[in-house]
């Protein structure tokens, strides 16, 4: 004997797709799952279908160009601006 030997389970014949066929079965009942509990909820409570907040329109606010380098508003503790330094008291 030359190599490792590999055991293979032998199939019954007419066995072939089984596990394609339990795959598909199995998807199926997810996809009608998901269609039954979508038509429930449009019939009973359409109102949770609805997105609940509102997409903001981005394309107008885009800006191009040298206006992304222009200055942007002080950001951070305001009272302290312009200090420099450690205070005092250290």
């Amino acid at each position: 004997e030359s190599g490792a030997t590999q055991w293979v389970l032998p199939r019954a014949p007419g066995r072939e797709h089984v596990g394609w066929v339990v795959s598909l079965v199995v998807a199926t009942l997810v996809a009608a799952a998901f269609y039954f509990r979508i038509t429930y909820l449009q019939k009973h409570y359409p109102e949770m279908l609805k997105p609940t907040r509102v997409r903001k329109e981005r394309a107008g606010n885009r800006i191009s160009g040298f206006d992304k380098f222009k200055a942007s508003k002080p950001r951070g503790k305001m009272s302290q601006d312009g200090k420099g330094g450690r205070s005092a008291n250290s």
